[in-house]
C-alpha cells in the first residue's frame, strides 16, 4: 500500500469516522484495549495553498507515518515552512508555504497552536509507522512528481 496520497477535493468529502475507534473492528468485538483497537484509516489533511489563496482546500491522504511536514512552533494558522525529503508529504506533493485548514473532518483554521497541534498530534499517532526504506528489499520510493489516487 502507498504510505501518502493526494487528491483535489473539497472540505465536504472528508472521512466522518474518528481514527480511535471504538472497541469493534470490522464485525467483530476487538480483544484488546480499547485505545490499541484502531481502525486503519488514512489521516485526512486539507491545506490552502497559501495564506492569501483560501478558495480551494487540497486534500492529501496519509495512512502511514511521519509524515514528513516542518512549521513553527506556536503560531498559527500552521503554515509548512519544510517538507522533510524522500518523506510522505513530498512523494504527495505537500509543499512549502501551504496552510493547514483541515485535519479530518475537522476544521482548524480557527484554532491556537496548540489546540492544532494536539489534534494533528493525536490523529498522526494512530498510523502505522512506515517501515525503512531497503535496498537489498527492491522497496523503492516514487518519484516525487508521481500522484496516488
Amino acid at each position: 500500500s502507498q504510505g501518502a496520497m493526494r487528491c483535489l477535493s473539497s472540505a465536504k468529502n472528508t472521512f466522518s469516522q474518528q481514527r480511535p475507534a471504538s472497541t469493534v473492528m470490522g464485525n467483530r468485538p476487538c480483544e484488546r484495549a480499547p485505545e490499541q483497537c484502531i481502525q486503519q484509516l488514512p489521516l485526512s489533511l486539507f491545506f490552502w495553498p497559501s495564506l492569501e489563496d483560501r478558495k480551494v482546500p487540497i486534500s492529501f491522504l496519509f495512512v502511514e507515518r511521519p509524515i514528513g511536514i516542518v512549521f513553527s512552533k506556536y503560531e498559527a494558522p500552521v503554515v509548512i515552512t519544510r517538507i522533510e525529503e524522500k518523506s510522505l508529504a513530498e512523494i504527495a506533493g505537500v509543499e512549502p508555504g501551504m496552510v493547514l485548514s483541515m485535519i479530518d473532518n475537522r476544521d482548524v483554521a480557527d484554532l491556537g497552536y496548540d489546540d492544532i497541534f494536539s489534534l494533528l498530534r493525536e490523529s498522526v499517532r494512530y498510523l502505522p509507522v512506515r517501515k525503512p526504506l531497503l535496498r537489498a528489499s527492491g522497496r523503492t520510493l516514487a518519484d516525487s512528481n508521481q500522484v496516488y489516487e
